[in-house]
């Protein structure tokens, strides 16, 4: 460049303000020249002046410069794109300066997550699965979900476990019409009653398993007698 050029450069002030700040001038042997004692700089961080000028940025591998100040991300965030993100879902991140790595039990159903939520008792998922929501914990076999809970299949019932609803053995009836067996019907909290046949005893063989009857019976507990 030419000698005599004005060098200058703009400032965030301490109030929040941008000013151009001329720092030297420029010659073709002595490169810039500062002007240390005509400006006022002030420094990420708030310090002012050249004597409390940082280092050039650089931190150490793990940690991003804060305002003048090499830190390591929060737990629950990580560094990516040179500043510190929350965790995507189905990853955390369990103290600071760590990456966010995903979950190989239970799930991250939000950003910025610490730790996993465990899936509930009796219930676990596939490591194929994304581990971002609880609907991916599945139940064990043997046992049924009912709410948020896996609970133990009913004596005259059998259950696959996964999400499968229990089907009722050869002797036993369920009320198949019932909204959470797939029916339109609101049994209330009793859906996964199991029901013992044999206490209709002119129709105890009537019940022949996984919501079946005999033929030419229907109803509850398959007692009633379709016409002819």
């Amino acid at each position: 460049g030419d000698d005599g050029l004005f060098v200058g450069l703009y400032n965030i002030q301490s109030n929040g303000t941008l000013r151009d700040v001329e720092m030297g001038v420029y010659n073709v042997q002595g490169g810039v020249q500062l002007e240390r004692e005509s400006m006022t700089v002030v420094w990420p961080g708030g310090s002012v002046g050249w004597d409390s000028a940082p280092n050039d940025g650089s931190c150490p591998v793990g940690e991003v410069n804060m305002q003048g100040i090499c830190s390591k991300c929060d737990a629950g965030t990580e560094l990516r794109e040179g500043m510190c993100q929350p965790c995507k879902k189905g990853t955390v991140s369990v103290r600071s300066g760590s990456e966010c790595t995903p979950c190989s039990e239970g799930v991250a159903d939000a950003e910025g997550m610490m730790q996993c939520v465990p899936c509930p008792p009796k219930a676990s998922r596939s490591a194929s699965s994304l581990g971002v929501s609880l609907d991916e914990c599945l139940c064990e076999r043997g046992t049924y979900r009912k709410g948020a809970e896996c609970l133990d299949c009913a004596a005259g019932a059998e259950c696959e476990g996964h999400n499968a609803r229990p089907q009722p053995r050869e002797g036993y009836w369920m009320e198949v019409n019932c909204s959470e067996l797939g029916g339109e019907v609101d049994c209330g909290d009793e859906w996964d009653k199991v029901y013992d046949c044999s206490m209709a005893e002119l129709f105890s063989l009537s019940c022949r398993g996984n919501y079946t009857c005999a033929e030419g019976h229907t109803g509850v507990l398959c007692g009633v007698c379709l016409p002819d």
